[in-house]
């Protein structure tokens, strides 16, 4: 998903994209390896729920979509749409072993309640960096410059230093 997309998310849906993706991830691994939660289907659907919040959104709201006469997606398009899906062709066919986590069994009282969409916003305005020129990057690609800026930063901060010593 764009980073412009992740803000909007965010904005309509008062949801972490990055953390309902993750949860999304986890319900998806579950089912595969054949557990399936009581409130699986609730899961599913408030996921793929926002994910339409966001289409509908991005269309212009659901009067454009009548008006253009717009088909919804089903919740299988707005998956592959907003998120990345490994084909089975991508998978590697090994067998694994389905471990319980403790995040399984903590409530969601313990859910750290930090937003990553908006940690993202942060670093990115805490590098100075103009927000603007990342608003149409996949999320990936916007993480992925802010670690490697924070690694030169690092670097340049570490040769100064020797060559403060060195002085």
């Amino acid at each position: 998903m764009i980073l412009r997309d992740v803000i909007r998310y965010y904005e309509l849906t008062g949801s972490d994209f990055p953390s309902d993706l993750k949860e999304f991830a986890q319900l998806q691994r579950q089912y595969l390896a054949d557990i399936v939660d009581e409130n699986f289907t609730d899961k599913y659907e408030s996921f793929t729920d926002k994910l339409m919040e966001l289409w509908l959104d991005r269309k212009g709201g659901i009067d454009n979509v009548v008006k253009d006469g717009l088909l919804l997606p089903t919740q299988d398009e707005l998956v592959k749409l907003y998120c990345r899906v490994i084909s089975p062709q991508e998978e590697k066919e090994e067998e694994t072993t389905f471990f319980y986590s403790d995040s399984l069994l903590r409530s969601k009282k313990d859910k750290a309640e930090n937003s990553q969409t908006l940690e993202l916003l942060a670093s990115l305005a805490n590098v100075d960096m103009d927000l603007s020129q990342f608003l149409d990057m996949e999320l990936e690609v916007v993480y992925t410059i802010i670690d490697l800026v924070g690694k030169k930063k690092k670097e340049e901060q570490k040769k100064r230093k020797q060559k403060r010593k060195g002085r």
